[in-house]
């Protein structure tokens, strides 16, 4: 287990340093995630302000259930984000019989290397 939380970081601090390599490009995917998250509290709060809101909730019930959504979805996008893609893309192009024959097992090293950390803005 403990190999395979070692091995998870490794890919995951490449995976950083590819998404730093254009800096402009990572700060612009920074602040675009961050702008985008801003979008449905203000709605929210629009909402609220403006007529009675959904029924049986109030405002900040509804903030803390998007701010929980968000905050779930961002971690689970970025630690399992491309793996279903990953796998399917190397089926499809016969790259996945390369993992076999590795000492490690397969879905392992795809789960490794399938981290998205560039969705770290959300």
């Amino acid at each position: 287990m403990l190999r395979t939380i070692k091995l998870w970081l490794r890919f995951a601090a490449v995976d950083m340093q590819q998404a730093m390599a254009y800096k402009f490009n990572f700060l612009l995917r920074r602040i675009a995630g961050v702008l985008f998250n801003l979008i449905a509290p203000i709605f929210t709060i629009a909402v609220y302000g403006a007529s009675k809101g959904i029924p049986g909730w109030n405002m900040y019930q509804m903030l803390l259930f998007q701010g929980t959504i968000g905050l779930t979805m961002s971690l689970s996008s970025m630690i399992f984000g491309g793996f279903a893609e990953h796998i399917i893309g190397d089926v499809q192009h016969g790259k996945f019989d390369l993992k076999l024959i590795r000492p490690m097992k397969p879905l392992l090293w795809s789960f490794s290397t399938s981290s998205q950390f560039d969705r770290f803005g959300g």
